[in-house]
C-alpha cells in the first residue's frame, strides 16, 4: 500500500520526482549558472545552462545524478532535453562523439562515423581499417596482422573473457580522459 500512496504523491506534485532507488526528491529549481562548461570544456549555452538549473538532480540516498525531465542518467549537460534526444539519433564521430554534419573524410567503411577535425583524421589514419564480422569498426591500430575482439556495448558481452568485462563506451585505464572506443 505504501508504494502506491507514494506513486499518488509523486504524480500529484509536480516538484516531487522518484530516483530508480525509490528515494523521493523535491525538485527546486537553482540559479542557472551562465559560466558552466560540459565535459569537452564548451560554456553552455543559456538554453542548457537554464534546463540543467531546472532539471538536473543529484539524489542524496544514491548519489546518481539524472534528469528529471527525460530520466536520462547521468544528466545528459550541456543539452536539453530534445537536443539530447537529437544528438543519441544522430551519427556521431567515433573518436570526439559529435554530432556528424558532412561527409566522412574516406570512402572506407570503418571511417564512415569519423568527422573532419584535424584530430580525428589523425586518429582515423593510425587505426585499423577493417569492419568487423559483426559490422562495427575494429579500435586496433593500422597494420596488425590480427584484430582485437569488438569492443562495441552490444558485442563487448560476448567478448568478456578477452576483453574482461571493458566496452568501448569505458574510459582508458591509464589516462581517464577518453573512452577506449576512441
Amino acid at each position: 500500500m505504501e508504494g502506491l500512496q507514494l506513486q499518488k504523491l509523486v504524480r500529484d506534485n509536480p516538484n516531487l520526482i522518484q530516483c530508480a532507488c525509490n528515494n523521493i526528491i523535491e525538485i527546486v529549481a537553482g540559479k542557472p549558472d551562465l559560466n558552466a562548461k560540459d565535459e569537452q570544456g564548451k560554456k553552455l549555452t543559456q538554453a542548457a545552462a537554464v534546463h540543467m538549473a531546472k532539471f538536473r538532480v543529484r539524489c542524496n540516498k544514491c548519489e546518481k545524478n539524472f534528469c528529471a525531465g527525460c530520466s536520462q542518467e547521468p544528466y545528459h549537460l550541456g543539452k536539453t532535453c530534445e537536443e539530447f534526444k537529437s544528438f543519441k539519433e544522430a551519427r556521431k564521430c567515433r573518436y570526439c562523439d559529435e554530432k556528424i554534419t558532412q561527409a566522412p573524410p574516406s570512402a572506407k567503411p570503418a571511417f564512415r562515423d569519423v568527422c573532419r577535425k584535424q584530430d580525428c583524421m589523425n586518429f582515423m589514419n593510425e587505426a585499423c581499417e577493417k569492419v568487423l564480422p559483426c559490422g562495427h569498426p575494429c579500435n586496433g591500430f593500422r597494420g596488425e596482422a590480427d584484430c582485437i575482439p569488438c569492443m562495441h556495448p552490444d558485442c563487448a558481452e560476448q567478448n568478456k573473457v578477452v576483453l574482461k568485462d571493458v566496452c568501448s563506451e569505458d574510459f582508458c585505464p591509464i589516462c581517464y580522459c577518453e573512452g577506449l572506443g576512441a
